[in-house]
């Protein structure tokens, strides 16, 4: 990918962080008007986070060996620790111009954002990207499957896309689902169908 680089000085320049897209994607007020206009979407430089919507193989979580299960539920935890400790918070920022994005690294309080997500288990080295090289010793797989047996508040369903069927988080054939987006029970729109397993067997336990 080619960069235009352009360096802020983090002594100086200090913006608000003031919505979370994705684990990844923030909206920093570089306007400092108090309001999200545009070009003011961030992607952080060298990871890559969990998200709502899955299209295709994604070969960073192939590799590390993430299961689609894995994914989702750290999605729900990585956003719910960015609200925790990244949402309306000031940061400093180096910016740097992609071609259709603009990429950052964010420092909150000093601290490399991304090097944050990766120790936390929220986040993987996007391998061979820009900026990768220095995180590589941040990332934390074990953590990242530790991870999955914590509790999600949300009651999560997994929409196959590409079939119109939805998944309960612990079926069997989750992860031979090429294309998805998560939602919850209540968001379905009622016209998909539900797997004929995973919703067979979760009746079953009911009783």
């Amino acid at each position: 990918m080619f960069f235009i680089y352009k360096e802020t000085h983090r002594a100086k320049f200090v913006y608000i962080v003031i919505k979370i897209n994705s684990p990844t994607e923030f909206v920093v007020d570089l306007n400092n008007n108090g309001k999200e206009d545009k070009g003011e979407n961030l992607k952080l430089v060298g990871i890559e986070g969990f998200d709502k919507i899955f299209v295709g193989e994604n070969k960073q979580y192939y590799y590390k060996k993430l299961n689609h299960a894995d994914t989702i539920k750290n999605y729900y935890l990585s956003m719910d620790f960015l609200d925790k400790n990244l949402l309306n918070k000031d940061v400093e920022a180096k910016i740097f111009y992609g071609i259709n994005q603009k990429y950052a690294q964010l420092f909150l309080e000093g601290e490399d954002v991304a090097k944050i997500l990766l120790e936390n288990g929220f986040a993987v080295v996007k391998n061979s990207s820009f900026g990768s090289y220095q995180y590589l010793d941040y990332e934390n797989i074990a953590l990242i499957k530790k991870n999955t047996n914590k509790d999600i508040k949300e009651d999560v369903i997994v929409v196959n896309t590409q079939k119109n069927i939805y998944h309960e988080l612990n079926c069997k054939y989750l992860n031979k689902v090429k294309e998805y987006q998560i939602t919850t029970r209540e968001e379905l729109k009622g016209d998909e169908h539900p797997c004929k397993y995973c919703h067979i067997q979760s009746k079953k336990n009911k009783k």
